[in-house]
């Protein structure tokens, strides 16, 4: 199923105009809000995303050095992962290319990843970034954002019924598969560190000092270990702890204020060997139960 979004100047819900709006880059928000499969074993999968940008005016003369004989820059593409203010969010990149600015047109950009954790996961569309690395990108290019006020804002639409827009457009192939692929694809990635970025549910290092908790009063050795956490979300088939899980997650999808999402915690864990005194006082070791986490799941 092919569906194409279109957008002007619209905001992710709770980020302010004036915090939103920069000078270096451009950022766009499209609503991807499709429909899921009624039938709990299948999830829509996006088979492509592309998104469109129509090069309205540029200005080749403001290039600095690196692309100038060439008369073209490295545009990248970044999907914000967390908003606070203007200065202060994060992002990772997603696409990036070299595009010409000696003359107006279309440029297209892959963000199918971008776009398959919106459908998984709604609240983390926050939108994308679109800058240079180079210089400021509104320096020598400028995307068409606009269109005269008798347009809709936004539209969801076929292709014909775009005309002669020049706003950006989001291209979705999306198909239906069985969960079951999805959830082989999760269990591939146990572990995370903080830098990844990954906000689904994953399994996190942290390290432990029994003084800190006060057990070092009673536990020799060692002053600390590795004993992991969990955190992260749980959107639709991710890290299902079981099949009630599933059905949770779908029904969380279906009427979110109602029935509330599947939460991210520790399913197994195992015991860790410690030095420490027993009731008589005497060195003594043994396996405490439960000490690391070794899986996490959603439920």
């Amino acid at each position: 199923m092919t569906q194409e979004k279109s957008t002007k100047e619209q905001i992710p819900s709770g980020i302010q105009p004036e915090a939103w709006k920069t000078q270096h880059a451009h950022r766009l928000y499209f609503n991807t809000l499709l429909s899921h499969p009624n039938d709990a074993t299948r999830e829509l999968h996006i088979h492509s995303a592309k998104l469109s940008l129509f090069k309205m005016a540029v200005r080749p003369e403001n290039l600095k050095d690196n692309f100038t004989v060439d008369k073209a820059i490295r545009v990248n593409i970044y999907q914000i992962l967390s908003f606070k203010s203007k200065w202060d969010y994060k992002r990772k990149l997603i696409d990036s290319k070299i595009i010409s600015v000696a003359s107006t047109g279309w440029e297209t950009f892959d963000i199918k990843n971008a776009v398959q954790d919106w459908v998984d996961s709604p609240e983390n569309n926050i939108g994308i970034e679109i800058c240079s690395d180079s210089q400021d990108l509104n320096e020598v290019l400028e995307i068409a954002t606009s269109e005269p006020r008798n347009r809709n804002i936004f539209a969801l639409t076929n292709a014909t019924d775009l005309g002669n827009s020049t706003l950006p457009v989001l291209r979705v192939y999306t198909e239906e598969r069985s969960v079951l692929k999805r959830a082989k694809r999760d269990e591939d990635r146990e572990d995370c560190t903080i830098k990844d970025g990954e906000k689904k549910c994953c399994r996190y290092p942290i390290k432990i000092s029994f003084r800190e908790i006060g057990w070092d009063n009673w536990i020799i050795a060692p002053a600390d270990y590795n004993g992991y956490y969990c955190a992260g979300s749980c959107p639709y088939t991710h890290k299902m702890a079981n099949t009630f899980s599933a059905i949770k997650a779908l029904l969380h999808l279906r009427n979110p204020s109602t029935v509330p999402s599947p939460c991210c915690y520790a399913t197994r864990l195992r015991p860790f060997t410690i030095l420490h005194y027993d009731e008589n006082n005497r060195y003594t070791f043994s396996d405490y139960p439960d000490l690391i986490v070794d899986q996490c799941r959603c439920g």
